[in-house]
């Protein structure tokens, strides 16, 4: 059973016992707009979401757990909260309680891309991989094509079910929009991934015919004919005052170039990286919150891990770390970063714990 809040029945309890003649503000006696039980549970959920991500902003994991649970037990069709708490789940390992989760928000919210998206993550690490394809197939298919999910769709492939299916998808998506230039970009991703550099300059030599203004990457530079170094001139003037030590130098040019381009992730998040090592780390949190979600690749998930590590918030720092293993599995500077946050967790746990009497 629900737990009800004492309040409402307070006031009913007050509002019968009054006397016939009392005299209430209109805004509380009009049959105009009653209030609701699901506006209330609507309402409250929105305040515990609130409550919670400034939880998880400063780190304070099970209290963020302890309000999103609340939020999900008052109204289950609370998309956010459950997506939030599926991740979060996710982010920790605890890959059951994460589909849990997850499998509510996605039956809620069947054209909700974002809940499926974790519904499918939380099935393929409980190794219901074939329930996973399906459920990104029909996102794929709602979505029309949409580029950003075809990525998501290849990586899955590649990450679970293996290359050969992640090509099949590649070579039917090229099938059905031949001229697409995000189709033929994402297949030269496919390509380099396996390290097959001239299949994947081709295919970015087909995008680039079809929108020369997409972003290649620089490996390819060569077999693209394009100059390596042919980068903004002042994110490459900034990264060498960066590597140089001229912290302020390389900030002025960025933030120069953060205003005049925006919508730039990669003047964002040098930005950030920048002001890290400034140890100004309010400032960097706070720009890598606003990346998108698109451009949050393994490099910035560890990136928000050092700034989380920076100001000591280790919970914060976890699952940062939790996702750039996800994403980039392997890599010594998240395994070692992991292992000493790991132990300041279990040190301040130690620490906390009562002392026997």
């Amino acid at each position: 059973m629900k737990k009800l809040s004492l309040l409402p029945l307070t006031l009913l309890a007050a509002c019968a016992s009054a006397p016939e003649t009392a005299e209430f503000p209109e805004r509380i006696t009009s049959a105009d707009a009653p209030i609701e039980a699901s506006d209330w549970a609507e309402a409250r959920s929105e305040v515990l979401r609130t409550f919670a991500f400034r939880a998880l902003e400063k780190g304070l994991i099970e209290e963020a757990r302890g309000y999103l649970q609340e939020a999900c037990d008052l109204d289950e069709r609370d998309a956010q909260s459950h997506i939030t708490l599926a991740r979060l789940y996710l982010a920790e390992g605890d890959v059951r309680a994460s589909l849990a989760y997850a499998e509510r928000a996605a039956h809620a919210h069947p054209e909700n891309a974002q809940a499926n998206l974790v519904y499918a993550a939380a099935l393929a690490e409980n190794n219901h991989v074939e329930k996973a394809n399906r459920v990104l197939e029909n996102t794929w298919k709602r979505s029309e094509n949409d580029p950003s999910m075809a990525r998501v769709l290849i990586t899955h492939y590649a990450a679970g079910a293996g290359s050969d299916v992640a090509h099949a998808f590649v070579k039917q998506m090229l099938l059905e929009r031949p001229a697409s230039a995000n189709a033929w970009a994402a297949a030269g991703d496919l390509f380099l991934a396996d390290g097959a550099l001239d299949e994947s300059a081709d295919a970015y030599r087909r995008a680039l015919e079809l929108d020369s203004s997409l972003k290649t990457p620089r490996s390819l530079a060569s077999r693209l004919g394009q100059d390596a170094t042919s980068e903004d001139p002042v994110l490459r003037a900034a990264a060498k005052a960066e590597k140089e030590g001229d912290y302020a130098a390389s900030e002025r040019l960025l933030r120069f170039l953060h205003s005049s381009k925006p919508k730039d992730s990669e003047a964002q998040i040098a930005l950030a990286r920048v002001l890290w090592r400034q140890n100004r780390l309010a400032e960097a949190d706070q720009l890598l919150e606003a990346v998108p979600e698109s451009a949050k690749n393994w490099q910035v998930a560890l990136l928000e891990a050092k700034v989380a590590f920076s100001s000591k918030k280790w919970e914060k720092a976890r699952g940062s770390l939790l996702l750039s293993r996800q994403l980039r599995p392997g890599l010594r500077a998240t395994e070692l970063l992991l292992t000493h946050v790991q132990k300041q967790i279990a040190e301040e746990k130690a620490a906390n714990m009562p002392k026997d009497l």
